[in-house]
């Protein structure tokens, strides 16, 4: 899936899924440069990790924090193009979104 860094400070890529260890930093991202995640994965149940590396067998991976409970660093770039040709029932958005708003949402509403 591509990203694009939303966070003015950038975004850095780990060598880990640990924002506390200052020597796991591998290399800074820019604000607004589009990036691929190959893979996400929770962590603590309020960080969003992705993979940044395509390599998922080898033992070197990199990794980038998506986002933190409500704050969030990159955010899903989706093309007109690309978002018209999904075939979603529209009940199943309205429903999702009312879920994510019940856990601290706020962000664009799916029909605007």
């Amino acid at each position: 899936m591509n990203y694009i860094v939303t966070n003015k400070d950038g975004l850095l890529v780990r060598a880990q899924m640990d924002t506390r260890n200052p020597h796991n930093i591998k290399r800074k991202m820019s604000n607004g440069e589009g990036f691929i995640v190959y893979q996400t994965y929770v962590k603590n149940a309020n960080q969003v990790w992705g993979r940044v590396s395509d390599n998922p067998g080898d033992v070197q991976q990199e990794y980038t924090c998506l986002s933190i409970a409500n704050r969030t660093f990159a955010k899903i770039e989706i093309s007109d193009e690309e978002l018209k040709s999904y075939k979603v029932n529209p009940r199943w958005i309205i429903a999702i979104d009312l879920w994510a708003r019940s856990k601290g949402y706020t962000d664009v509403l799916p029909f605007e």
